[in-house]
């Protein structure tokens, strides 16, 4: 079973695979848009990072802020107090043990 093309968000996605458990396999979709954007800013990552045209500085800086995004998302997530990291591990584990065990014999 295939599609030749559907409709998403109002753009037309060219699909050549065939649907595998639901879901198509490694499709990436590029979108061409006209956004306004502060233009010595974009200059400034492009010397900054060495990056050669627009769109690999566009490109990085999409990275760059779902990375960020990513890493607020994991460091927000509420921590462990010092009691549930006492009591996280078993009393009697050992590592120093477990080293000494690892180590190769001569």
């Amino acid at each position: 079973m295939s599609r030749a093309f559907e409709r998403d968000a109002g753009l037309r996605v060219r699909e050549n695979y065939a649907l595998r458990n639901g879901q198509y396999p490694h499709i990436i979709t590029r979108v061409k848009t006209t956004v306004e954007l502060d233009e010595q800013k974009l200059l400034r990552v492009m010397e900054l990072t060495g990056l050669k045209t627009r769109k690999e500085a566009i490109d990085y800086a999409l990275s760059q802020a779902e990375r960020a995004a990513k890493m607020t998302r994991l460091f927000g997530r509420p921590r462990r107090t010092k009691e549930e990291l006492k009591n996280a591990l078993d009393p009697d584990y050992d590592l120093m043990a477990l080293r000494e065990g690892d180590k190769p014999q001569k």
